[in-house]
């Protein structure tokens, strides 16, 4: 059995009627394999994944990701539970019966509302990232990696402004959502999705041969690595990236 850890050291998905474990880093033999058991709520403050592992498996959790969110300032948590709650609890209902109303109007205040929880967040980031390592600041980023992807959506969906202007910040969006999903949830099937769309993006708006897209090209590759490893033929590869590539245009917009 693999442990839980809201910092796994694997990647776990089902082919056929085989589960699949792949370890998404290195791992010493004095060290367990861990997963997570949290799904989407992985990306919820410290408070929340606590809770959900306790209502559905009877433990809580002690694993590193935990340990030093707990050890937080105490207005910094309190300000990530309260970003947490306000995107999930009233912005992401609004912005879904925006979209399926398409009332531009209401998007548009899901948006400012957005980038005003996004102001708050920076702020209260502030101190803590000058004494922090990055990967530090990517867990915390991770708890309310709900407000940076709801970004994404609004972003790609409210027009304004100059569009290769829009399309610069879609693609600097991207990069954050990949960098929070390649800390905490290396290999799964949203940090393939964000890698494949990222590199469309960089095609698109830069080309082919551009730096932006070879950059772009080997953060998809190495998102895949994590997922699949480097066994399979290089047909089955191309045909898994262009399946991932549609669905991500699906599930990214």
């Amino acid at each position: 059995m693999v442990n839980h850890s809201c910092l796994p050291n694997t990647v776990h998905y089902v082919v056929g009627h085989a589960l699949v474990v792949r370890a998404v880093e290195d791992v010493s033999k004095a060290s367990e394999l861990t997963a997570s058991y949290l799904g989407r709520e992985e990306f919820a403050p410290v408070g929340a994944r606590q809770a959900v592992l306790q209502e559905r498996f009877g433990f809580s959790c002690s694993c590193q990701r935990c340990r030093r969110e707990q050890q937080l300032p105490g207005e910094l948590q309190h300000g990530l539970a309260h970003i947490y709650a306000t995107v999930m609890q009233e912005l992401k209902p609004c912005f879904l019966d925006a979209v399926e109303q398409q009332n531009q109007s209401q998007l548009a205040q899901v948006h400012s509302r957005l980038q005003q929880l996004e102001k708050q967040l920076t702020s209260q980031l502030q101190r803590y990232m000058r004494s922090s390592s990055k990967n530090a600041v990517l867990e915390v980023q991770s708890t309310v990696y709900d407000l940076y992807e709801l970004l994404l959506f609004c972003e790609q969906l409210v027009g304004q402004g100059n569009m290769s202007e829009a399309a610069n910040g879609i693609v600097a969006r991207l990069g954050i959502c990949l960098a929070i999903t390649n800390r905490v949830s290396k290999g799964a099937e949203l940090h393939i999705y964000l890698a494949s769309r990222l590199l469309q993006y960089a095609i698109n708006l830069r080309g082919a041969d551009s730096v932006q897209a070879e950059a772009a090209a080997a953060l998809c590759q190495e998102a895949y690595l994590l997922r699949y490893g480097d066994q399979l033929e290089a047909e089955v590869m191309l045909q898994l990236m262009e399946a991932n590539k549609h669905i991500a245009e699906e599930f990214l917009l």
